[in-house]
């Protein structure tokens, strides 16, 4: 039989466990668009609140937490691949203060648009029935949908490492990354490469 305090402490480790895997969905996509392609994408965290809005705007339609779930990131993602391919490819080879001042007036165009449609009060997004309530672990109480989040992050972790280390599009990525123009000598399409992973990073947003 655990003590309160071993109680205390395994519980509050789990809720700072659930705390940094949520940070971890949220900076993957950055991450993995700084990593990759070495831009500084300072919008986003504006993708990030965009998606919200997105996801809270498809619940309040159809009522399915789960459609939400899926069809915010794709139309994120969308926008994203959108960005990459007419606005900064037109200035990622001009270095990262041409970044820094597009993604940033991105940022502030996606502000003043969520603003716009969505006002400026408080919006919230009910965890649906399935995901409420809590589980036990013996004497410990966690809330099912923590944990979901702990676990999505660990799928989505997954994702990324078998794609990108285990699989010939991660490869095609890498190379492009150390040598775009050897790549792209090799019949690879390097701009559509770059214009995947920027998607993908946003969809990670």
């Amino acid at each position: 039989m655990m003590s309160p305090v071993v109680v205390m402490y395994i519980t509050q480790g789990l809720h700072g466990l659930a705390y940094g895997m949520l940070l971890f969905l949220v900076a993957s996509g950055l991450t993995l668009v700084f990593g990759m392609m070495g831009i500084l994408n300072l919008a986003h965290a504006s993708l990030f609140m965009l998606s919200a809005y997105f996801c809270y705007t498809v619940l309040l339609v159809t009522g399915n937490f789960w459609m939400a779930l899926i069809i915010a990131p794709i139309v994120t993602a969308l926008l994203g691949i959108l960005v990459e391919r007419f606005l900064l490819r037109r200035v990622h080879l001009q270095g990262h203060i041409g970044e820094l001042l597009l993604t940033m007036g991105i940022m502030l165009v996606i502000l003043e648009t969520v603003k716009s449609f969505w006002g400026r009060e408080v919006l919230v997004i009910s965890i649906p029935p399935s995901l409420s309530g809590l589980v036990y672990f013996g004497a410990i109480r966690f809330p099912l949908y923590r944990l979901f989040i702990i676990l999505l992050s660990l799928v989505v972790l997954g994702i990324m490492i078998l794609v990108l280390f285990k699989t010939r599009l991660g490869k095609v990525v890498q190379a492009t990354v150390s040598n775009a123009s050897m790549v792209s000598a090799l019949g690879i399409n390097t701009p559509l490469v770059f214009m995947l992973v920027f998607g993908f990073g946003t969809w990670l947003a």
